[in-house]
């Protein structure tokens, strides 16, 4: 088998087919990971079992090398998986000046060497029905370990970022590999949010597969509700959401916002705080059965105002005890950030916004059940 990209290696569908021998690299760590786990799955399907092992210098292939010269007497379809660091290989590959000494850097290319030479030995070690994969921490593969893999008739998958005009290709390769259907325009909707940074797109569809059922199709529309709105939410969208009871948008918006490094602080005093505020007015106002006119008045808006509407429906949303409890509970955290005693200010708003989308969850139950006690008596 002949060398491939990530990218091609997903799109023909992620096997290493009959290669006893697979050798993976490049300087993009999550697709390194990505690809030898695909390998990993579809050995592990035909009823391989995995062997790990983890190195970064000559003595700890003694393992490996015991396991490919000595199999067990009854051993079965076995896969050895060899995951060679790059820290060592930095660190011996310093200039001698470096080092600290006369040689030293000579000293480590031989012991560099040395290591490459065992890895390229026990890739041509490899007999059926024992696989090989070797997952190296580094951009480049050595010559000799490249050429023995070959030689071989393994698989050589390379594992760099994709050029920009690749990146909506590698969306669909790594959505089809975790079971999900990518559309193109959506593949490319993707690729585009994510700056074809193949990390990021991995963690969007991962969080794809968790909502959606297997072999979904995904469409624009389905990227856009999820991920593909503006990384930082446009101003009081948050708000917004409070105030018209959106959990899910209003739970991704502060995700965003805190993700896009808005101070918790600032998101407190300027999304929550004032929205909150809003709507217990109106509740107050409704709680005596006041009209949309005194709603407004008391807020010092215009009756017709998106403002005036927007905290009535936040009061009928919410009830005035449940909006009650909240404000306290904002003016507390309120205290708590600026005095510094509250110190994980992110999980505060987290928790504040919980509490607050379930209060309105209650208050709608407990409304329904007095609305079907009335029609009932």
């Amino acid at each position: 088998m002949a060398w491939q990209t990530a990218l091609s290696f997903l799109a023909a569908g992620g096997d290493s087919g009959p290669a006893r021998v697979a050798l993976v690299h490049g300087a993009e760590a999550f697709l390194r990971e990505f690809v030898a786990e695909r390998i990993r799955q579809s050995l592990a399907a035909r009823g391989y079992q995995c062997l790990f092992f983890h190195t970064a210098e000559v003595a700890g292939l003694s393992g490996l090398i015991r396991e490919l010269n000595e199999p067990p007497l009854f051993a079965g379809r076995r896969l050895l998986v060899a995951r060679v660091g790059r820290a060592r290989a930095e660190r011996e590959a310093r200039p001698a000046r470096e080092r600290g000494g006369p040689g030293a850097g000579g000293r480590a290319a031989a012991r560099q060497e040395g290591l490459d030479e065992m890895l390229a030995g026990a890739a041509a070690r490899v007999a059926e029905p024992t696989r090989l994969l070797l997952l190296l921490e580094r951009e480049t593969a050595p010559a000799r370990l490249r050429a023995a893999v070959e030689e071989a008739g393994g698989l050589v998958v390379e594992c760099m970022r994709p050029f920009e005009e690749q990146a909506a290709a590698l969306a669909g390769a790594l959505a089809q590999a975790q079971g999900l259907a990518l559309a193109p325009r959506a593949a490319l909707e993707l690729a585009e949010a994510c700056a074809g940074s193949p990390a990021a797109i991995g963690a969007a569809l991962g969080r794809l597969k968790a909502r959606l059922e297997p072999r979904s199709s995904v469409t624009p529309a389905d990227l856009r509700q999820e991920f593909l709105a503006d990384v930082a939410p446009a101003p009081f969208a948050l708000a917004d959401s409070i105030a018209r009871g959106r959990a899910g948008a209003g739970l991704r918006q502060l995700g965003r916002a805190l993700s896009a490094g808005r101070d918790p602080n600032e998101v407190l005093a300027v999304e929550i705080v004032p929205v909150l505020r809003r709507i217990l007015v109106a509740a107050a106002v409704l709680e005596r059965n006041g009209s949309r006119s005194e709603v407004a008045q008391a807020l010092g808006v215009p009756a017709q105002s998106r403002l005036a509407g927007s905290a009535l429906e936040g009061a009928r949303n919410y009830g005035f005890a449940a909006l009650a409890k909240a404000h306290r509970k904002v003016c507390e955290l309120d205290r708590g950030f600026k005095s510094g005693q509250v110190k994980e200010q992110a999980q505060a708003l987290w928790e504040l916004l919980y509490s607050l989308f379930r209060a309105r969850r209650s208050s709608r139950g407990a409304a329904g059940a007095a609305r079907r006690a009335d029609a009932d008596s």
